[in-house]
Formats: structure tokens, sequence, C-alpha cells
């Protein structure tokens, strides 16, 4: 979400263009938009529009936590600690989701990849 924003530059241009593409169907995760506030707020990261604007202005459906993401995510074997990150996978698996991440710690999870 943050480099799609903010930097898609940082992003392969395969999964840009895949992002960009009205046929397929990207969901923003309220875990993103939470996680990308944080670091705002305490300096560790800037965009070029405000979070708000920058999420209001974008076409993504968006995605609550819910209960069943909370207790799948804290079933979750612990190969990635990330509360977040976490999050994200359950939400992933939970919904049937593709996650786009450099991250290489997803990769043990039973759950969809997109190279970022």
């Amino acid at each position: 979400m943050i480099w799609a924003f903010g930097e898609p530059d940082r992003l392969r241009p395969a999964t840009l263009e895949l992002i960009k593409d009205l046929d397929n169907e990207v969901v923003l995760s309220a875990v993103s938009a939470w996680e990308a506030a944080i670091k705002i707020k305490s300096g560790r990261l800037t965009l070029p529009v405000p979070l708000a604007d920058a999420i209001g202005a974008s076409r993504y459906p968006r995605l609550a936590m819910t209960v069943e993401h909370a207790l799948t995510a804290a079933d979750l074997p612990l190969h990635h600690m990330d509360p977040f990150d976490r999050m994200l996978i359950a939400q992933a698996r939970i919904e049937s989701l593709t996650i786009v991440t450099r991250d290489r710690r997803f990769a043990p999870y039973d759950v969809a990849l997109l190279p970022a």
C-alpha cells in the first residue's frame, strides 16, 4: 500500500501493472493503514500526500479486521513475529487474497504471494 501510494517505482513493473489493472481487485487492509499511520506519526515514514487523502482517493475496497482474523493471526506458527504482518497473513488466508510483499518471512505460510 505504501509503495503504491507514495513510491510506485519501488514496485516491480509487472506487479504495479497488476495493481493498476481495473480488472483485478486490490484490497486495502485496515492493518496496512494502521501500520502506515503509526510509522508516519513516529517519523519513520513520509508520503507525498496525507495518508487519509491517499486512501480516500484510492479505488480499493477496504478490509476491516475481525475477531476471526485476530484469532487466526494468534494461531499462526511463529515464522514471523511482526503483528501487522501476521494479521495480513491471517486476512489473506481467510479471505483468499494474495499479499504483495518483498518480505521472505511470509513464504512459510500457506498464503498466495506476489513479489513486490
